[in-house]
């Protein structure tokens, strides 16, 4: 059968497991907890916390229970966003697969009398809990008396056939005992949920989840504003706007400049603004626009005092200029000229 999808329709399929059931081979005795640091929605963030209490808000015209809200299944339905946001790029991608093969019950905490998988695309919470709601198997899974917990993750794809859209899995269980829902337990916030927290509001609606697996640890989620950037030697950073821009032309983390150690820094002549990266910074103003400074060049750039000096802001990244590694960089009011052998100032 072939699958069609709007944005006014969203393309969702459901798979409903119980461990009761004998459906699958595992039983709950042999649910292996989530590894440590996985990438995760948090409770905290605002798509994923919409969703949540838009389906206990469902759950509450028929009388059933309020889900509380678990990390460590949020843990595996982050997990799952993240593989999906990947595979699901491929126009061919075959919707047969949209589940993991046991619906993530060999990854959700232990203990586990029964559990569910829902999968969706759609713009907002409330699209998708809607075509959920519209769905019979899916309305059924999340309308289920017997479920007392779930977790909630999400990407959304920024390139292929979904792009924009939000990609959300969510993973019901039901335990024995369970954490309130009116008090969600409360895990220690990542370094990036600690820096966007500080802004209180400030970065706007998260536009994904935290997603790890960057080079030598790092890990981003995006915002409305910017996206914040961390890793364990550089911590957490925004990066924003024209900086931000500049530094995607570089490779983002895995170019020249590494990642992001300081915030924007603003207050400088004529409005400027700068970033510094491990391996050197970005300089913005009004007029000329945002470049890269590093290595020998910035190095004498610092000698004339910086923007303060003659040479003012730079006006464009290096360039070759012969054999050698010879290269330089214009300035309002000159050229840095940078070899192996030398280098000099040329001023106008």
């Amino acid at each position: 059968m072939k699958l069609r999808s709007t944005r006014a329709t969203a393309v969702v399929f459901g798979l409903l497991l119980s461990l009761s059931g004998g459906l699958l081979g595992a039983s709950a005795s042999t649910a292996a907890p989530v590894k440590a640091g996985m990438p995760s929605s948090a409770y905290s963030d605002t798509f994923a916390k919409k969703t949540h209490n838009l389906i206990n808000a469902e759950r509450a015209k028929v009388g059933a229970r309020p889900l509380a809200w678990n990390q460590r299944i949020a843990n595996v339905s982050q997990d799952w966003a993240n593989r999906l946001g990947v595979a699901t790029k491929d126009p061919g991608f075959d919707f047969g697969r949209i589940h993991r093969p046991d619906a993530g019950g060999s990854l959700i905490p232990s203990g586990a009398t029964m559990y569910r998988e829902i999968v969706g695309f759609n713009s907002t919470p409330e699209q998708i809990v809607a075509w959920w709601m519209g769905s019979p198997s899916h309305k059924a899974a999340m309308l289920d008396s017997r479920l007392t917990a779930d977790g909630i993750g999400y990407v959304v794809p920024t390139s292929g056939p979904y792009r924009g859209w939000h990609l959300v899995v969510s993973n019901l269980a039901a335990y024995s005992t369970t954490v309130s829902p009116a008090a969600p337990a409360k895990a220690p916030l990542s370094p990036i949920a600690a820096k966007a927290a500080s802004y209180r509001g400030g970065l706007g609606r998260a536009t994904s989840a935290e997603v790890a697996g960057l080079k030598n640890r790092g890990s981003y989620q995006c915002y409305a504003v910017g996206c914040i950037l961390y890793s364990p030697a550089s911590g957490a950073r925004l990066t924003k706007g024209a900086i931000r821009s500049a530094w995607a032309k570089t490779g983002f983390e895995n170019g020249l400049l590494g990642y992001p150690v300081t915030d924007e820094v603003t207050g400088l002549r004529s409005g400027g603004v700068y970033q510094n990266y491990q391996n050197g910074a970005i300089i913005w103003s009004p007029r000329t626009g945002g470049f890269v400074s590093f290595g020998g060049i910035r190095s004498l750039w610092a000698k004339t005092g910086f923007e303060n000096g003659r040479l003012g802001y730079p006006t464009s990244n290096e360039y070759v200029t012969g054999r050698g590694g010879a290269v330089a960089q214009n300035y309002q009011g000159g050229v840095i000229r940078w070899s192996p052998t030398g280098s000099r100032v040329t001023y106008k």
